[in-house]
């Protein structure tokens, strides 16, 4: 690895190709000397105005923009700690965050406003009790006062293995976990993810991202983009026709756009000739099951483009890929099913509850390896023991199997697997089958408690417009793919799933919904 600071190649990209587009978004522009001038900007106002320093946690509430780039290469030249805080959180979730991650600072965009005026000021949690909270400041705010300090060039603190990042994750219960990510981690991670899409194999690439890179995935395509001297172009909320456009427009090359399903909505009612596509060579697209006609669909639409699916969590860095070409798909090769293999920098293996290495196909918890790799979460260390092995392996919780060439298959998260009637049943097994079903167009699996066999199989799914579907059909379609006691026992359908910037459904909040109408589901 060349660098050991996360600012290093935009420093070295202003000094090389100053003059190329470095970001886009909306109408915004922004050179790779531009970007550069601006970040430093941006640190000499957190340094001056609000005596932000090495070591200091920044947090901060904004959206894809110009905005979040140059703040967070701010506080990375700064020597300072990146804190990115989802925007959808409310008041109180803000606050135990901000407490959670000691942020000395945060920043916020206008959008959030009323939300940080809300902050309970004087509310304790059982981590940090009544400790003050961070100053605020708004974006606008920043840039404002960043406009007049120009030319002024501060040297670069921190790096290698100082944390750049501390990523809260996990999980919808409990309290959340950040997982403290440094300088080393984040750039082979984005060294792994380059080697993976294939980015910086052409002169002059253009890489759009449509998640959120306040979340793990797109800030990964965010420093991989940026590092490579990429033009990044970061789009907001979903709009097809904006991103249609924005493809066409400027001759896009590798696309990130999440969950799978979101497919189907970006070409609803878009015709192939609508729009020129051709320029697409790589698609990447994690966060949710894929099945076999999204697949097609996206190959199709994108005529010169390879389509990539990953997997991977803020915990490890990397992940593992699969590449699926049109040989694959009209083949219905098995493989369209998997994950991928390790990408690089990293390693991994299955284990038994005993830590024992299970059998070929047989299914383990996945244990990740290698230089991706988080630390640790912040102010958990009784954690550590729970997350890593002795011998430093991660402990991912996903439930696995791998085939004789090495790929391999998610089957569950080792906390979503079902007990029922003493049978292992794994959700995402359910899950992958519901969504061959022809009017099912997305799903959730779940236990539930049942007075006959302790804990039984629920289905929440979503159907095509004037579909409709049954328990009955629902059963018969998984009794024709798995063993009857997986199937559904019991199934609500509602219109829409809510999902979070990163294309994640908010799945207990749907869970609480079912149970209040389970009394009242057919069975």
């Amino acid at each position: 690895m060349q660098w050991k600071h996360i600012a290093e190649p935009i420093k070295e990209n202003d000094e090389t190709f100053p003059q190329r587009l470095a970001l886009i978004h909306g109408d915004g522009q922004l050179t790779y000397g531009q970007l550069w001038d601006g970040i430093q900007a941006w640190a000499s106002v957190l340094r001056d105005e609000y005596g932000i320093g090495e070591g200091d946690h920044v947090a901060y509430i904004l959206p894809n923009g110009l905005d979040i780039a140059e703040l967070y290469y701010a506080v990375q030249v700064l020597g300072a700690v990146a804190v990115p805080l989802n925007g959808r959180l409310i008041a109180e979730e803000i606050a135990t965050l901000l407490r959670l991650s000691d942020a000395k600072l945060l920043v916020y965009a206008s959008i959030v406003a009323e939300k940080i005026e809300a902050l309970p000021w004087q509310a304790e949690d059982a981590i940090s009790g009544n400790r003050a909270m961070a100053q605020t400041v708004s974006s606008q705010e920043i840039r404002f006062l960043a406009q007049k300090r120009e030319g002024e060039r501060i040297p670069l603190a921190g790096g290698g293995g100082s944390w750049s990042r501390i990523q809260f994750t996990g999980g919808t219960t409990g309290i959340p976990k950040g997982a403290c990510r440094s300088h080393c981690a984040d750039l082979f991670e984005a060294d792994s993810l380059r080697q993976m899409i294939g980015l910086g194999e052409r002169e002059c690439e253009t890489v759009l991202v449509q998640s959120p890179v306040s979340h793990h995935g797109g800030h990964g395509w965010l420093i991989t983009s940026l590092s490579v001297g990429a033009t990044l172009i970061l789009c907001g909320k979903f709009d097809a026709n904006e991103l249609l456009t924005q493809i066409e427009r400027y001759g896009v090359t590798h696309l990130l756009i999440m969950p799978p399903t979101i497919y189907p909505r970006l070409f609803e009612g878009v015709g192939k000739e609508d729009y020129d596509l051709s320029s697409v060579r790589f698609v990447q697209t994690s966060a949710g099951l894929t099945t076999a006609s999204i697949n097609e669909l996206i190959l199709d639409r994108f005529p010169n483009a390879v389509l990539s699916y990953g997997w991977g969590q803020s915990e490890s860095g990397a992940g593992t890929a699969v590449r699926f070409d049109r040989q694959m798909v009209r083949d219905a090769s098995p493989v369209l099913m998997s994950i991928g293999r390790p990408m690089a920098h990293v390693e991994m293996r299955l284990v038994d509850d005993d830590g024992n290495d299970v059998a070929e196909e047989g299914i383990g918890e996945a244990l990740l390896r290698g230089a991706t790799v988080m630390d640790g979460y912040y102010h958990l260390d009784e954690l550590q023991s729970e997350v890593f092995t002795n011998d430093d392996w991660l402990r991912t919780g996903d439930m696995m199997r791998r085939d004789k060439e090495g790929y391999y298959y998610l089957v569950s998260r080792k906390k979503d697997m079902i007990k029922s009637g003493g049978e292992n049943v794994f959700a995402g097994e359910v899950e992958q089958c519901l969504l061959a079903h022809p009017a099912i167009t997305d799903c959730i699996v779940f236990g539930t408690e049942d007075a006959e066999y302790d804990e039984t199989v629920a289905a929440v799914v979503t159907v095509r417009p004037g579909a409709e579907v049954t328990l009955a059909e629902v059963q018969a379609h998984c009794k024709a793919h798995l063993a009857s006691y997986k199937k559904p026992r019991y199934l609500m359908v509602v219109e829409d799933f809510e999902r979070d910037d990163a294309g994640k459904i908010r799945k207990q909040t749907i869970i609480e919904e079912f149970e209040k109408q389970k009394a009242a589901l057919q069975k």
